[in-house]
């Protein structure tokens, strides 16, 4: 029973050893491919090629610039509705402190 249940341990160690051996090599097999695809990429030149190039650019600074608004557009909401919520308290403060003045005043 004692051996059979190390030979059942070993053999869990050895399939996950070997499945992130087989995991390593898929990885970086498949990095090798990307870096020969873009270096292949990188060796075309046409006029498609470049309007391409030229679109990706274009769009990559845009997508920039649309995230960059959000986020001022998103802090600048975010402190309006905090600026809100402050007055709203102060507000509130003030309402009862009146109310609770009122009362006293009237009570005595």
């Amino acid at each position: 029973m004692e051996e059979t249940l190390k030979k059942l341990v070993n053999l869990g160690i050895g399939a996950v050893e070997s499945i992130q051996e087989a995991a390593r090599e898929a990885l970086n097999r498949l990095e090798k491919e990307a870096n020969n695809l873009i270096a292949k990429g990188e060796t075309i030149d046409n006029e498609t090629t470049r309007q391409i190039r030229e679109f990706a650019t274009d769009a990559a600074k845009r997508i920039s610039e649309v995230a960059s608004n959000s986020s001022k557009t998103i802090k600048e909401i975010a402190d309006q509705a905090q600026k809100l919520i402050n007055d709203t308290i102060a507000q509130a403060k003030t309402r009862i402190d009146d109310l609770t003045g009122k009362k006293e005043n009237t009570g005595a």
